[in-house]
């Protein structure tokens, strides 16, 4: 996947992604403090990409944005516990006495 804005005119910013043969033109929109751009369904359903997919983000020597699915393994809980051993495992922490009205 290569995503690419045309940083030469900032006051018409324009976003074309492409994929293979397909390519849209779209908006850069704010999302909280940052911006972000929007993948069309069709465009992430090719690319098996969802909510969360790990991507990295670099700007190539032509000052476009290439946007790279980095395909993370996603770990769960029994992966992590397993991996639990004498040479890992922190001791027991010393909270102090309670206070207010927790429960001990």
């Amino acid at each position: 996947m290569r995503a690419s804005i045309d940083a030469s005119s900032l006051d018409k910013p324009a976003i074309e992604c492409i994929y293979l043969v397909y390519t849209m033109e779209t908006a850069i929109q704010k999302w909280g403090n940052s911006l972000a751009v929007r993948l069309p369904k069709e465009l992430a359903r090719k690319l098996k990409l969802r909510e969360g997919s790990a991507v990295l983000v670099t700007e190539d020597s032509k000052r476009r944005i290439v946007i790279k699915h980095t395909h993370k393994k996603r770990v769960g809980l029994a992966e992590l516990v397993s991996k639990i051993n004498r040479n890992n495992m922190h001791r027991e922490v010393e909270w102090g006495t309670r206070q207010g009205k927790e429960a001990w």
